[in-house]
């Protein structure tokens, strides 16, 4: 009897999860602009060199050059949860855009741009996620924070190029 009761339980939770994880939206995006006070080619430098992300970026802990045509490359965070990127297009010190390949349940891509002005650079930084699934879409709300995530890259961005992170610069459009 205990374990009819047991399984009703079950059925019951998978399937408010379920329901709930598909009432969350499947695609996110999320655009951040920033003015840093370095050069367009010195920012390009830095967020271009894969191999040396773990230097300034302070939830990456490994980088794993996988393949060079096409650029294919697997960061591990901190935390140790890893993604496989691919390159899909590029434009010398103006445009980069990656693919994510794994994890499998993930769907998306990252755009970087960048422009020079008066003073400085102006990054603009978009990131588009897909979660099919409507279990994982639960877990990517609660642990993939995007908006956490993009300004801890921006303000890591900041320090290594030897300049304050300020509010001020950054603007934020959520989609």
């Amino acid at each position: 009897m205990i374990w009819k009761l047991s399984i009703g339980i079950l059925i019951f939770l998978g399937t408010s999860l379920y329901f709930y994880g598909n009432s969350l939206p499947e695609e996110r995006f999320l655009t951040k602009t920033y003015h840093f006070k370095s050069s367009k080619e010195k920012v390009w430098e830095i967020v271009r060199n894969i191999e040396k992300q773990t230097s300034w970026r302070t939830d990456l802990k490994e980088v794993k050059i996988l393949s060079i045509n096409p650029e294919t490359w697997k960061e591990k965070t901190i935390s140790g949860s890893e993604m496989v990127l691919t390159t899909t297009e590029f434009q010398e010190k103006s445009l980069w855009k990656m693919k994510i390949i794994e994890p499998a349940y993930l769907d998306g891509n990252w755009v970087g741009n960048f422009h020079d002005l008066e003073e400085g650079c102006e990054a603009k930084f978009r990131e588009f996620v897909r979660v099919k699934n409507p279990f994982f879409r639960i877990l990517s709300f609660l642990f993939f924070d995007m908006d956490k995530t993009m300004n801890l890259y921006i303000q890591n961005l900041s320090t290594y190029l030897g300049e304050s992170f300020e509010e001020k610069n950054l603007r934020t459009t959520v989609e």
